[in-house]
């Protein structure tokens, strides 16, 4: 009885996560300015907890700090 299927050895490859979180921070790390209101349609609670984990997750926003007044998200260098 043949198979019509084969199994193929192979390693899983790694899951790329950039998240648009992720990008929010990169792109500000590399600006010049100290502090930048965030403004993107989603609600900031839900804002403020994707970039704190994006930036807990890369040693490269250790500096940056995710600050809520009100319903304004802000990062700060």
């Amino acid at each position: 009885m043949a198979a019509d299927y084969k199994l193929i050895p192979e390693a899983v490859p790694s899951k790329a996560r950039n998240s648009v979180y992720t990008r929010i921070i990169e792109d500000f790390a590399a600006g010049a300015d100290a502090s930048v209101r965030v403004a993107i349609d989603r609600k900031p609670a839900t804002l403020v907890l994707g970039l704190g984990k994006a930036r807990q997750s890369d040693p490269r926003f250790k500096g940056i700090s995710v600050q809520r007044r009100g319903d304004a998200v802000y990062l700060k260098k």
